[in-house]
């Protein structure tokens, strides 16, 4: 597994920073024999493996309720 920084846009870019940050060993893109689509990441820590899809916004969400209530 590697730990180089390979996402193809911000979002990608921002998940691989959080699971270097939080101690996890990823790949990016990796193939797997048994299905056809190709899931954006691969991470393990502590012996567990999991599959991430990541999908970024256009508009990035509100960080904090001031700003949800003031849109509606």
């Amino acid at each position: 597994m590697t730990n180089r920084e390979q996402g193809r846009n911000d979002a990608e870019r921002w998940f691989e920073r959080y699971l270097g940050e939080h101690g996890y060993e990823y790949d990016y893109e990796p193939d797997f024999d048994e299905v056809d689509t190709h899931p954006d990441f691969l991470a393990q820590r502590g012996g567990v493996q999991m599959v991430c899809e990541v999908n970024g916004f256009e508009e990035p969400p509100p960080s904090n309720g001031a700003q949800l209530r003031a849109r509606r």
